[in-house]
């Protein structure tokens, strides 16, 4: 460029009274070289579950150019291209295995006492490095996972302990256990939208 102004290749400078700006046009490829990044044009976000490999493209990094994908070739001009890693929002375990399509809990409603609660149990537990994992948490990328998958086993009436607030060990009197108007044992299969009962006799807060 010379006085602002793109001149080819046989333009004859004039002494004293031209202005030069060199310009270097260089391509992504070069660029990443000569900085030494290490950055693929996708990036795929990769797990391994019981050993297999698994990628989420949901999940993936990408390389944009001016906010468009990048192409290797392409040349960046000096003082305003750009170029971004973009990435998706880190999955936590939910996500995954909703992705993946994997159920994690069976569930169940039942009424206890003229109020709904929902019952669940989990099909599957997921360790991370020996660690077991929540719903909640984050997963890595090149994360190495393992699945464990449990009995399924139906809901009996003494699951309802783990949902509602009540110590039988306190209680003094009698114990009335009741499904669907009837009486029941601790071990009773409990099927959907069961209307549970329980009184105590002098029950102690």
């Amino acid at each position: 460029m010379v006085n602002s102004t793109n001149v080819s290749s046989n333009y004859i400078l004039k002494d004293g009274g031209d202005k030069i700006i060199y310009q270097q046009h260089i391509t992504v490829q070069q660029f990443l070289k000569e900085h030494n990044i290490d950055m693929q044009l996708h990036q795929p976000f990769t797990i391994w579950i019981d050993d297999q490999r698994k990628e989420l493209d949901e999940y993936s990094s990408t390389l944009l150019h001016n906010g468009q994908i990048a192409s290797m070739d392409a040349l960046l001009k000096n003082g305003g291209d750009k170029l971004m890693n973009f990435s998706g929002n880190q999955p936590t375990l939910q996500d995954l295995l909703e992705t993946i399509g994997i159920t994690y809990q069976k569930e169940m409603s039942i009424t206890y006492n003229g109020k709904p609660i929902k019952l669940t149990k989990e099909l599957v537990k997921v360790y991370r490095r020996g660690e077991i994992l929540n719903l909640e948490d984050k997963i890595e990328d090149h994360d190495m996972l393992q699945f464990i998958e449990q009995k399924t086993i139906s809901f009996i009436f003494q699951d309802i302990f783990r949902f509602i607030s009540l110590d039988l060990t306190r209680a003094k009197g009698k114990i009335d256990l009741k499904r669907n108007g009837q009486p029941v044992t601790f071990f009773e299969e409990l099927k959907p939208n069961d209307k549970i009962e329980i009184n105590i006799e002098n029950r102690q807060s």
